[in-house]
């Protein structure tokens, strides 16, 4: 189904406009003329199969019913295709704008001769005339009555890739697509998205034109140039652009290029078959067989066969790779109009068997059974099966799945259903088939196919189109109709994605503020909200992995979490704007006035039809720095009646509650952006209110860095002494003690060792560090840390000039709901058979709560201890504003970089033959040292904080596998910083793996070490 023009339509008031696309198929988009928001996507009918649509003009009548009035041709295609008359009959199609409802359709008796002029793209007045809708060229605009762009309706187009192979460990997708603009230089682009970590991971550019991919194996890709079929002729378009074989990593290095030749094919093994360069030359030399390509001699001839005045039009090898099925046409004239099909040995090339199509056949669609004993072809509109004999082929009936992979690995167990690609021509869909009670039924599942294939030996397989981007979907024996998505995948420039479910979880690293999508909910059908207005209930890290492998093993229910019904959600938002921005009584501070109101929808259909304000977040560029009613005690398990009473805020005189927050400005010129947001009953979040503010300092303040190093060896419970941690602090802290260019370092280090004398880091010590760097009240403090032998005096409150950087070297432990604790010197942990007593630790919820009263500029928190990355990501955790306690959410909130030594269940290593941790080995004796370091990522001559902290997070793991340094068990060689539990199927990892939360989204500015380039 598709249109061939824009149209364009405005409702009746004027306040939406209704477009469709040239360049999107079968789907009808509504836009927000005021706001440019698209808020409605409707999909047009699916109708017989085998017909195609045309719209001609869009109208919206008085009571915004939409009616679209154009064809539908109902001749076969081919038919078409091959001159002969086509026929077509009067379509409308009409729905209502403002609620629910279906497509009615209405085809007209009488059916003609198709007309095949095209209508030009359409200009619609708006009923005031003060606007116009013009829909002549991509995307639609808004243009005023002077004709200048008012406003362009369009969302960001996802890359469309021209071809695309999941590699053999069918972890990585590679593709392809054209980046050649108009006349300028050929140009393509080779993308391989990890979908294990959901990141585009290799991006490499090639010379030429290249619409096909094709693993090697899982370190070379194949890449054969693109080529289009124009009569009998497979034209290259790239001219003499040679095929190339290249590696999958970053770099060129193997890369290689073959000479040029027509249809060239991948047999397994990696040989290479092709026709002559004949077949694909203009004007055309026929008889140029067959050539098969060696890496010593080059291209040679292959093949029994004579191909005296016939011209090879495609080559298909078996699964199996023994069989080649060459198909070959013999010219008459201008045309290709006789056709000979031939099953080809690959290993010697002898002719195996032939059969020749009936005249006026047209060029076969070859497709293979699963055990390669046989093959189908499609031609003259009939599947056929050929057992690669001399015989003609034999004719199936349209209830007989065809001969072809999908097909067969499809078919229902009574045969009455399957999954087929009505033709393996370019771009041909895939269509859901059943033939039960003797009636042949079609759908339409994925059109403008790309690339297709299926996901190992398991039930998954994927598809790459030109309208939905990449699916993997699973075949449904049971119902073929049933939507079979498992998730959808689009990828955007900037090496972004966006992942979805058809459930409406969804996975992305656009950023919670992204514009690319925004929710559409069926039950309102002009209403569409922000991304994160339901970010918190939807939104699921690493969905791409987690959705793929529970589908495999049919165990999706209890890998995800429940998600609660849209329908039946509260989606009123509260409504919140930022009044105003003043100066405050100092020079370094802002008063910023925000008001939160009530809000009201009567035409919700759920009945929920209002709601008040919760727990209202104000960030200053980005960062969090008040909240309101209070701040949330991570300590309380989460219900949702407490969290309602502890974070309602109580509307004031006139429905508005109104807050002025106090906060403290960086110094500079640089305008200074606030925003906040709230949340409903339900916990759906507010739209983000903005406001630039300028009246800033404007001299610049030098700003300080607060480093505390702090580290045990000493415990109270002796069997859980360490060897390393105290001295780990104390290099820690001598290398950050000597940041460059006259940083003011204020350089804490608490190294608890048996050594006599040494201070004692309990878990009050640890809370009254944090809260002298949070502003808490200094002479109280200071005189509990001195009794501990803690000088603690250079520290003070942080402020937004300020880096704060706090590491802690020594055990971790998790409880098995994934909750993370310190243990300070004095922790509880009499029974080694039992948990420690909780109350002794450093819980996750204390970190948060003193973190949260620091407002630092920049702030970097490291933990070396076991299973330490569950501070972070502990048990549904997800980076967002999604409004949760905890120290993930706060790190999120504020901007921090975690940099964890393990993963939630592993152990942090520490080792005899270093003297140190593992992670402080790769942060303070290789990251940075004395005078250098390795941490320049970019080699620009300067190691700043993020690249020193990524230098670890990638050198960890080969630093862990080196068995000159540390074992796993600890024992003589060195010990686990912890203790680790793991299920009794769960491999024990082969190395220490780092995790580093980076939530700031921007780079350092400090640098620790200068060095030369």
């Amino acid at each position: 189904m598709s249109s061939s023009q824009g149209l364009a339509a405005w409702s009746h008031d004027d306040r939406f406009a209704v477009t469709m696309e040239a360049s999107l198929f079968d789907v009808v988009q509504v836009w927000d003329a005021r706001s440019g928001e698209l808020v409605n996507v409707i999909r047009l009918p699916e109708l017989d199969s085998g017909t195609r649509t045309q719209m001609f003009a869009a109208s919206v009548d008085d009571h915004d019913r939409l009616t679209l009035t154009g064809v539908r041709r109902e001749s076969d295609a081919a038919q078409c295709n091959r001159g002969l008359l086509c026929l077509c009959r009067k379509l409308t199609l009409s729905i209502p704008l403002r609620q629910a409802g279906e497509w009615q359709v209405t085809l007209g008796e009488q059916r003609s001769a198709c007309d095949d002029t095209v209508p030009a793209g359409v200009t619609v007045a708006s009923h005031d005339s003060q606007f116009v809708l013009d829909a002549r060229d991509y995307p639609v605009m808004i243009r005023d009555r002077q004709g200048r762009i008012v406003m362009r309706l369009e969302k960001p187009e996802p890359m469309v890739s021209w071809g695309a192979d999941l590699s053999p460990d069918g972890k990585r997708l590679a593709l392809v697509n054209d980046l050649t603009k108009g006349e300028g230089p050929k140009r393509s682009l080779l993308t391989i998205f990890d979908l294990a970590v959901s990141k585009v991971t290799v991006q490499k550019q090639y010379e030429g034109t290249y619409a096909a991919v094709q693993w090697l194996d899982d370190q070379r890709l194949f890449l054969p140039v693109r080529s289009m079929s124009d009569g009998r002729l497979s034209v290259p378009f790239g001219g003499d652009d040679p095929v190339r074989i290249v590696s999958a990593a970053a770099g060129r290095d193997g890369d290689t290029a073959i000479p040029l030749r027509c249809g060239m094919v991948l047999l397994p093994g990696g040989a290479l078959v092709a026709s002559g360069i004949g077949n694909c030359r203009m004007p055309a030399a026929p008889g140029q067989g067959l050539e098969r390509f060696d890496p010593q001699t080059g291209w040679r001839p292959f093949g029994d066969g004579s191909y005296a005045g016939a011209y090879v039009e495609s080559l298909s090898p078996s699964p199996d790779g023994k069989t080649l099925i060459v198909a070959a046409s013999v010219a008459a004239g201008n045309q290709s109009s006789d056709w000979f099909v031939r099953a080809i040995d690959t290993r010697t090339g002898a002719i195996r068997g032939e059969t020749r199509l009936p005249a006026g056949s047209g060029q076969p669609d070859v497709s293979h059974a699963r055990d390669s004993a046989e093959v189908g072809l499609w031609f003259a509109g009939i599947n056929h099966r050929w057992d690669m004999t001399n015989a003609a082929p034999v004719p199936l009936w349209p209830d007989k799945a065809p001969v072809a992979l999908m097909a067969q690995e499809t078919v229902s167990r009574d045969g009455h259903s399957w999954y087929e690609r009505t033709s393996g021509f370019t771009n041909a869909p895939i269509t859901a088939v059943s033939v039960a009670g003797g009636r042949r039924r079609e759908r339409t599942l994925f059109g403008e196919i790309m690339s297709e294939g299926k996901v190992g030996n398991g039930p998954l397989r994927w598809v790459v189109t030109g309208n939905d981007g990449i699916v993997f979907w699973q075949p449904n024996r049971d119902d073929p109709f049933a939507n079979p998505d498992v998730v959808r995948i689009n990828l955007f420039e900037g090496n972004n994605f966006f992942a979805l479910a058809p459930d409406g979880r969804y996975d992305t690293d656009l950023g919670p503020e992204t514009r690319s999508f925004r929710w559409l909910v069926s039950d309102a059908p002009l209403q569409s909200l922000a991304p994160q207005t339901f970010m918190r209930d939807f939104y699921e890290p690493r969905l791409i992995p987690r959705l793929l492998a529970c589908t495999a093993t049919r165990s999706c229910t209890k890998a995800l979490r429940p998600i609660p019904s849209l329908a039946a959600m509260n989606r009123v938002q509260p409504q919140l704007r930022i009044g105003s921005v003043s100066k405050g009584s100092r020079p370094d501070e802002a008063l910023v006035d925000v008001e939160l109101r009530r809000g009201n929808n009567p035409d919700v259909p759920n009945g929920k039809t209002g709601s008040d304000g919760y727990d209202l977040r104000l960030y200053r560029d980005g960062s969090l720095v008040a909240q309101w009613p209070g701040e949330p005690d991570s300590n309380k398990p989460f219900e949702l009646a407490q969290w309602r009473q502890d974070n309602r805020i109580v509307p004031g005189p006139g429905g508005a509650a109104r807050k002025r927050f106090t906060v403290r400005l960086p110094s500079g010129t640089a305008p200074v952006e606030f925003t906040a947001y709230a949340f409903n009953e339900d916990r759906v979040k507010s739209e983000t209110a903005r406001l630039t503010y300028a009246g800033r300092p404007a001299v610049r303040a030098k700003g300080r860095v607060f480093v505390v190093a702090l580290g045990v060896d000493n415990y109270a419970e002796k069997r859980l002494q360490l060897n390393f941690a105290a001295g780990d602090a104390q290099l820690l802290g001598s290398r950050l003690a000597a940041i460059p260019g006259g940083s003011d370092v204020r350089l804490l280090v608490v190294a608890d060792s048996a050594r006599p004398g040494s201070p004692r880091l309990t878990k009050r010590a640890v809370g009254d560090i944090f809260a002298l760097l949070g502003g808490a009240s200094r002479t109280a403090a200071l005189a509990r840390l001195k009794a501990l032998g803690i000088d603690a005096s250079m520290l003070d409150r942080a402020g937004p000039d300020d880096t704060v950087i706090i590491s802690f070297s020594g055990h971790g432990w998790a409880d098995p709901q994934g909750t993370f604790y310190l243990l300070p010197a004095d922790a509880s942990w009499p029974d080694e058979t039992q948990p420690p007593l909780v109350a002794s630790l450093v819980s996750t919820a204390d970190m948060s709560s003193a973190l949260r009263r620091i407002d630092a500029g920049e702030m970097a928190l490291i933990i070396d201890a076991c299973h330490s990355a569950a501070s972070v990501d502990a048990k549904d955790f997800r980076a967002g504003p999604m409004g949760d306690a905890g120290l993930g959410q706060l790190a999120y909130d504020k901007q921090m970089r975690v940099l964890a030594a393990t993963q939630a269940d592993d152990v942090a290593l520490e080792s005899d033959k270093l003297g140190q941790g593992l992670l402080t080995f790769a942060l303070a004796a290789e990251g940075i040292t004395a005078d250098g370091g390795l941490a320049d990522e970019n080699t620009d001559g300067a190691i700043t904080l993020d690249e020193w902290l990524r230098y670890a997070t990638a050198r960890l793991p080969a630093l862990s596998r080196d068995a000159k340094l540390a074992r796993r068990t600890g024992g003589a060689d060195g010990k686990a910083r912890g203790v680790v539990f793991l299920d009794g199927d769960q491999p024990q990892r082969s190395a220490q793996e780092p995790s580093l939360f980076d939530f700031t989204g921007k780079p350092s500015k400090l640098v620790l070490r200068r060095v030369k380039p």
